[in-house]
């Protein structure tokens, strides 16, 4: 009876030495996770994990053109983390292209990995135009402007010219903007001599380092021909 209760009082010793250990031992193969929490304008967001290196920058302003041609103007805030990338523009939440509608500074925003919780729900992002994405990346970079009712946007941006002259009933529009010269003539899109063709109503132009996209879409410079009017 004696070697039994001894054996039993070892027994829940060991019971007693794993307990404290085993918790140890699991955490030390399951580290916690990291949180990166921070702020950007006035609405709090967490990351996990958190990532090794990240970048933020303060408000800027954001500018560009309704379908009726009216001048919108927007506070832009700007954050890379990892391979990541947000946005805020005023109140809508920008995560790696896709859009997650406007938040408010009581709402709780997560970003796990690559997904976006929005008061601990998984949120359903829309994605982004190219050229929306493009005038984001990039807010000081595009000059700006209206032509015929198209929106035009030229990167880099540089000193602007701008004219528009009358020639027999049709008006030729022109802007320049560092070595870029764009011209719009009977709604036809000439960029440096070269002509794109015709654009459609209402059309937004990106013209970035030679390449040139008229509604999201890519664009060849297939002709040799200026449509200028002296």
């Amino acid at each position: 009876m004696k070697q039994r209760s001894k054996f039993s009082m070892q027994t829940i010793i060991l019971i007693i030495i794993g307990l404290h250990l085993f918790p140890s031992l699991v955490f030390a193969k399951y580290p916690k996770i990291k949180t990166f929490d921070t702020t950007i304008g006035e609405i709090n967001i967490s990351i996990q994990p958190k990532p090794q290196n990240y970048t933020g920058s303060g408000k800027r302003e954001w500018k560009s053109f309704d379908s009726s041609g009216k001048p919108i103007c927007k506070d832009l805030y700007r954050m890379t983390f990892g391979d990541n990338l947000l946005y805020l523009l005023d109140d809508e939440l920008i995560v790696n292209q896709y859009s997650y509608g406007e938040i408010s500074k009581d709402d709780k925003v997560e970003i796990i990995d690559k997904d976006v919780y929005i008061n601990n729900k998984v949120a359903k992002g829309e994605l982004l135009s190219n050229e929306f994405r493009v005038s984001l990346s990039s807010p000081d970079y595009f000059s700006s402007t209206k032509l015929g009712g198209h929106s035009i946007f030229v990167a880099p941006g540089s000193s602007i010219t701008s004219e528009t002259k009358e020639f027999n009933g049709f008006y030729t529009y022109r802007y320049e903007v560092g070595n870029t010269i764009v011209s719009i003539c009977r709604d036809t899109l000439t960029v440096n001599g070269r002509c794109i063709g015709l654009l459609s109503e209402n059309s937004t132009i990106i013209i970035e380092e030679g390449n040139v996209y008229v509604n999201n879409e890519a664009k060849m410079q297939e002709l040799n021909i200026s449509l200028d009017t002296d």
